[in-house]
Formats: C-alpha cells, sequence, structure tokens
C-alpha cells in the first residue's frame, strides 16, 4: 500500500470518528457530561450544544470528502527536517509563553485580578481577602460606588466605621452579590437586614468565593463575635460551577481543607475576556456521569457544618437564594439589588421570636 493511500485512509478514519462522535453526542450525553449555564435560557444552551454537534459532524464530513487528498498532498511533501522544525519552534514558544505568564502573581483564572477594585490581598488558608483598613470610590455602571473595608477587612459603611464584635450581631457570609458588588453600602443585603432588624451586621463576604471559601471565611472568623445572633449564608445554583474548581483553597470529603492546584497559565487564557467573570462563568464546565449527584452531596456537607458552628454558638441560619439543599430556603435575590433578598433574610427575625 502506497504512503498517499494510508495518509488519506487515516483521514478518512479521524473524519468518520468524528461523524460518529456527532452521531453519538445527544442530548442526553450533553446533559450528563455538561454543567448547564445557569444565567442562559435552557432553549439557547440546546441550540449552541445542537451547534456545536453539527460542526463536529461537519468538519468529519468535509476532511473525508473534500480536504482528504489536499491534506495528503501536503503531507506527502513534508520532509522529517521541516516538521521537526515546526514541532520544535512550537513547543519553544508555547514554552516562552508559560514562563512569561509565570512572572505574573497567581489567581484563579475565573476570577477577577486581585488588584481589580475593591482590592483584595492573597490569603493562604482562604485564597484572598478584601484589603483591610481601606476605602475606595469605583465608576460601576455609569455610577460611583464606594467601599469601604474595617481593620478586619468586612465591607462598613463609610471610612472609620467597624464592626464590633462584642455586640449582638448577624453574620453574612457569601461571594459578591453578599459583598454587594456594585452597590452602596445601604443598598446591601446586610446593610438593609440591619436595619429592618436593628441589629448589626458583619459583611464577611469576599468577591469570587466559591462555596468552600465562604464556609472556611466563616468558621476562621465567627469565634470573634461575643454574640452571634443569626448566620446568613448564599446558595445559588450558578455556584455549582465554581465549587468544581481546584484553582481555589477548598475542602475534600470529611471538610479536609486543600490547597489550590496551579494548572498551566497557558491553559486558562481561552477563559480570560474583557467582561468582570471572564468567558469562564459563560462556558459549561466538563462534569463526571453524576453531576448533579456529586456536586449537590458535597454542598451538603458545607452547608450542614455551616448549621453546626451557627447553631454551636446559639446562632440561627438563614440562606439567601433561589435554593439550598438542606438548609432553610429563603428565595428572593434578584440583579445583586439585594432588596428582595433583603427583605426574605429580615422577616426569619420576627416570626421567631428574636
Amino acid at each position: 500500500m502506497s504512503r498517499r493511500l494510508i495518509i488519506e485512509a487515516s483521514l478518512v478514519g479521524l473524519g468518520t470518528a468524528l461523524m460518529l462522535v456527532a452521531l453519538a453526542a445527544d442530548q442526553g450525553w450533553w446533559d450528563r457530561h455538561f454543567l448547564p449555564v445557569f444565567a442562559v435560557d435552557r432553549a439557547t444552551m440546546v441550540a449552541a450544544e445542537h451547534t456545536a454537534r453539527g460542526l463536529i459532524g461537519l468538519s468529519g464530513a468535509v476532511l473525508s470528502l473534500v480536504l482528504r487528498r489536499p491534506l495528503a498532498n501536503a503531507l506527502i511533501r513534508a520532509t522529517t527536517g521541516g516538521t521537526l522544525r515546526i514541532i520544535v519552534a512550537i513547543v519553544l514558544a508555547l514554552g516562552a509563553g508559560e514562563l512569561i505568564l509565570r512572572t505574573q502573581p497567581p489567581h484563579p483564572h475565573d476570577a477577577d485580578p486581585l488588584q481589580q477594585e475593591p482590592r483584595r490581598s492573597a490569603d493562604t488558608r482562604l485564597g484572598w481577602v478584601f484589603v483591610p483598613s481601606r476605602s475606595v470610590v469605583v465608576q460601576e455602571a455609569g455610577r460611583r460606588v464606594p467601599y469601604s473595608f474595617d481593620a478586619a477587612g468586612y465591607r462598613v459603611s463609610g471610612p472609620g466605621t467597624a464592626v464590633d464584635p462584642e455586640k449582638p450581631t448577624i453574620l453574612f457570609t457569601g461571594e459578591s452579590i453578599i459583598a454587594g458588588f456594585g452597590l452602596a453600602w445601604d443598598e446591601t443585603i446586610p446593610a438593609r437586614a440591619s436595619a429592618l432588624l436593628r441589629i448589626q451586621s458583619a459583611d464577611l463576604a469576599v468577591s469570587d468565593y466559591s462555596s468552600d471559601q465562604s464556609y472556611l471565611r466563616l468558621a476562621t472568623e465567627l469565634p470573634r463575635f461575643r454574640e452571634p445572633v443569626a448566620v446568613v449564608t448564599l446558595f445559588m445554583p450558578s455556584l455549582f460551577d465554581r465549587n468544581l474548581l481546584d484553582n481555589r483553597p477548598r475542602l475534600a470529603a470529611g471538610l479536609i481543607w486543600q490547597p489550590p492546584v496551579h494548572h498551566w497559565r497557558l491553559a486558562a487564557l481561552p477563559t480570560r475576556s474583557g467582561t468582570r467573570r471572564g468567558a469562564a462563568d459563560r462556558c459549561t464546565a466538563i462534569r463526571s456521569r453524576e453531576p448533579d449527584r456529586g456536586d449537590a452531596a458535597a454542598a451538603h456537607p458545607r452547608c450542614g457544618r455551616i448549621t453546626v458552628r451557627a447553631r454551636a454558638t446559639r446562632s440561627e441560619l438563614a440562606s439567601a437564594g433561589r435554593s439550598a439543599p438542606r438548609c432553610t430556603r429563603h428565595p428572593g435575590h434578584r440583579n445583586r439589588s439585594g432588596r428582595a433578598a433583603a427583605r426574605r433574610v429580615a422577616e426569619i427575625a420576627p416570626g421567631q421570636g428574636r
């Protein structure tokens, strides 16, 4: 068999494999292997998956029927030395790019850079925290938004204000929704709940946190407070994507702390874009064949352990979000306004005699 026939047969085999993959990847396969993007309508996601499936099949057909002979001719003319030079050049370019990227401080590619306002600093146990004792005004969505943080890194109403750990306090933990990204202090969930209940609030939330990081933050800060009245935590389905990542501190089975895994920096480049959270939040995350069961089960111990810690200090637990597995449900937060969620959280106390 001639070299040309071998190359053409290999290309036809590759094209056929692509077409078979497209046929096998029905909707059930996509549902088993990819997380939904909860901010996108399912019909849109299904259409995108069907488009990807069609493009894979079309690529296989074009490779087998149209590009087979041109590619075979190009491969036949290629010399061994020329091919090796191309391979070496590609490897050297990738290596140099990786070394250049490693000169920058590492941070998860799905999270904002730490220097973006409001600034955060690296933390060995938690990943990052807000820079303490700092105030800044940031232009967000066409308006000026002030951010202030006390010496503990909690967001507060303004410069010179601090959370008093000796007073009765409602502790809020979570990510940017609870932290109030893009909102003035009095528009945030902690501030509105505090005003309605007339109880001091402590905003422990930090932008881009996963559920594990939120729990670790609470576990670190809760012992400081003499009279914690309640613990309010956030849960929403879109956290599943973030909770599956290993590029940040996380909890393994038994709630054992695990350090972040630092992957190749080049692999993170396709998921970084000009948006606030990057393309990672808009792309589906590959998962196991039993994703919902595994990740929901992983969420339950964190939620339960937060409950245990809250009750150990005679606090109550509330959850602000659209659904919270095995925790009290308090839906209502929409578009970071904090208003609906704040009302839901605030209704917990009067109904239970506090």
